[in-house]
């Protein structure tokens, strides 16, 4: 579940979109959201770039007509705010993120929340052993 619509499953295809707004601008946030409901879009995904994001985020979540999904990248304690202030999934790139103890975190508080978590990975992103060897990882 991502606020109240079911995902997966035998869940119909359900319609999501991002704002393009900057995270601090609640309004702007808020009037695409808005837009995106009366289009038809079920979930709304967020970019958080920076902690200081995390108190409009919330601004945001409270006002929202469909859940908010908080898109995190870098800093686990963004993530652990997004969720604090209402977060109705997280996405997170783990591949970006060098504290693992702060991930545990993450997980956990997204468990006592009840709320899904993301996984967003790409090649950019992760280590390999070889940083020579350029292939895809499968």
């Amino acid at each position: 579940m991502v606020g109240p619509v079911q995902i997966g499953a035998d869940a119909p295809v359900s319609v999501q979109t991002m704002t393009k707004a900057p995270a601090g601008d609640v309004a702007a946030n808020l009037i695409q959201i808005r837009e995106a409901a009366e289009h038809g879009c079920d979930i709304v995904r967020m970019a958080i770039p920076t902690i200081k994001c995390v108190p409009d985020f919330g601004g945001v979540v409270n006002q929202s007509p469909l859940p908010v999904v908080a898109d995190i990248h870098f800093d686990c304690r963004i993530a652990l705010g997004a969720i604090q202030a209402g977060a109705s999934k997280i996405r997170i790139n783990p591949g970006n993120m060098n504290d693992w103890k702060g991930l545990g975190e993450v997980v956990a508080a997204a468990k006592d929340a009840h709320i899904p978590i993301r996984i967003g990975l790409n090649s950019g992103s992760v280590k390999h052993n070889n940083q020579q060897d350029h292939r895809p990882i499968h």
